[in-house]
């Protein structure tokens, strides 16, 4: 089985092929990969940046630990704010319009479940007008 090294032959990358899916891949959403990497590695940078673009100032770290407790931070106010799996897409619209965000963390039970995205939500807008617009065009045809 691949143990994470790099892939050093055909052989890896065989062994890797015959490995369950759900053993090699072990988490298949951002907040997981987030939240496994901050209980593997809680010191390590998950990101550095320049907070001004400015090469002579130092730059800013975030660790994995730090960025789940942002996103942790961030769920919770999200939820107060009512965004739950059952909230409506007009409703995710609404705020994220409100709050000039353009993701909503999508929490249960105190555990993010998943992200919605600002594209997701028009996506999901359009595809409900257009289902509108076909069953009003059956009507008049009817």
């Amino acid at each position: 089985m691949h143990t994470g090294a790099a892939f050093g032959s055909l052989a890896d990358v065989e062994a890797l092929e015959r490995t369950p899916y759900e053993q090699a891949i072990p988490v298949r959403t951002t907040y997981g990969l987030i939240a496994r990497a901050a209980a593997q590695f809680p010191q390590r940078d998950a990101f550095v940046f320049l907070p001004d673009g400015e090469l002579a100032t130092p730059p800013q770290r975030v660790t994995y630990a730090e960025l789940l407790a942002h996103i942790h931070r961030a769920a919770n106010l999200f939820r107060s704010l009512g965004v739950g799996p059952d909230d409506s897409v007009e409703g995710c619209m609404a705020l994220m319009s409100d709050k000039h965000v353009r993701h909503l963390p999508v929490v249960e039970a105190d555990t993010v479940i998943g992200l919605v995205s600002i594209g997701d939500v028009v996506k999901a807008l359009l595809h409900e007008q257009q289902f509108f617009i076909n069953q009003l065009e059956r009507y008049i045809t009817a």
